[in-house]
């Protein structure tokens, strides 16, 4: 159970969307979640228009969304999000990677990928991981990081558990690059999202970590 990590989680979460914004181009800003699709009314720490109207069950204003506050912003995250991917009981640092997206992506997807990726045995994530992302593996067992999976980063990775939960967080942010690389969004938007999934994958591993020597 990784409850005690939904505080650094929403932290995460919250840094990275920041405040009120009401950027046209981004079909979340809208009430019915297109662009153009009824009044321009805006996020806020990253709750979107129907998000919000469903939570306060009348219609919205637009000073609802102006005057979200953290407390409120928080109590969403939790029961539509964290709850939804069922945050308490994923391992540490998975319980950030599954969060996160589901916040950027909706929950159905990201529970789609966290299924996958536990389907997925150890060979099957290490012959499926990107290089850079197999050089970062590789680093956690001090063998060479050529990014590619050979017999001395086998034999390494096999004794090491902790550096599979690692594999396993990279191959999660690797299903997840991939969808967003397929929105239509990603040419405008791609630099911040890959940005972000970068920093999510960083803090998710130190959340690993630390439950690993306070194990």
């Amino acid at each position: 159970m990784t409850a005690p990590n939904l505080p650094a989680c929403l932290d995460f979460t919250l840094h990275w969307e920041g405040g009120f914004q009401n950027n046209p181009n981004d079909a979340g800003n809208y009430l019915y979640g297109t662009i153009g699709g009824g009044p321009l009314i805006g996020t806020n720490m990253g709750i979107t228009p129907r998000t919000l109207m469903s939570w306060l069950d009348r219609p919205l204003l637009a000073s609802d969304m102006r005057d979200l506050t953290r407390e409120t912003a928080a109590a969403i995250y939790r029961t539509r999000f964290w709850n939804t991917v069922y945050g308490d009981s994923l391992s540490a640092g998975v319980d950030l990677m599954g969060f996160d997206h589901a916040v950027m992506a909706g929950p159905h997807y990201s529970l789609a990928e966290i299924g996958t990726a536990q389907a997925a045995s150890v060979d099957a994530q290490t012959k499926w991981l990107d290089a850079e992302r197999m050089k970062l593996v590789q680093l956690r067992l001090t063998v060479p990081a050529d990014g590619i999976f050979g017999p001395v980063t086998r034999a390494a990775l096999s004794q090491r558990p902790v550096a599979q939960n690692a594999l396993h967080i990279l191959y999660l942010g690797q299903l997840q690059e991939q969808y967003y690389r397929r929105l239509s969004g990603f040419t405008t938007f791609g630099i911040g999202w890959l940005n972000r999934l970068r920093a999510r994958q960083t803090a998710a591993l130190n959340l690993m970590d630390e439950a690993h020597v306070s194990a």
